[in-house]
């Protein structure tokens, strides 16, 4: 598992993280958002440095899980938001479902990031698709 940071852009505060499939594309993606953040907004409030990491966790997982191949994360940095992107090769639409509490299959992720969020949803992208979350940085 690899994560690559490219296309780093200081004047827009934005970077592009291109990932291998595997269970540890969401680590990699945390860990490169953090630094990102260290970067491009240093003095982020713990709990909202918090917010982003595991909004990115969870766009980065269903990626994996759901998609499988590569994926890629977009991060840009406005004056007030975070716009957080993942384009991966499904092209099947994430939909609110009942969490399954039993059998551990799901369902609690988008109303997660709903509640985190200011603005979420999903496009479709050549042959996949790409979810995008604003968070709210003030």
């Amino acid at each position: 598992m690899s994560a690559t940071l490219t296309h780093p852009d200081r004047r827009c505060r934005c970077c592009t993280i291109h990932m291998d499939d595997g269970p540890l594309a969401p680590a990699a993606a945390r860990q490169a958002t953090g630094e990102f953040l260290d970067r491009t907004c240093p003095g982020l409030p713990a709990g909202t440095r918090d917010d982003a990491l595991l909004i990115v966790s969870e766009l980065v997982t269903n990626a994996v899980r759901h998609a499988g191949g590569r994926s890629a994360l977009r991060l840009a940095a406005g004056p007030r938001t975070l716009e957080v992107a993942v384009t991966d090769s499904s092209s099947t639409m994430p939909a609110p479902r009942t969490p399954d509490l039993v059998d551990g299959t799901g369902g609690l992720g988008w109303p997660l990031l709903q509640s985190l969020t200011t603005s979420l949803y999903a496009t479709p992208e050549g042959h996949g698709k790409t979810t995008h979350a604003t968070l709210a940085l003030a």
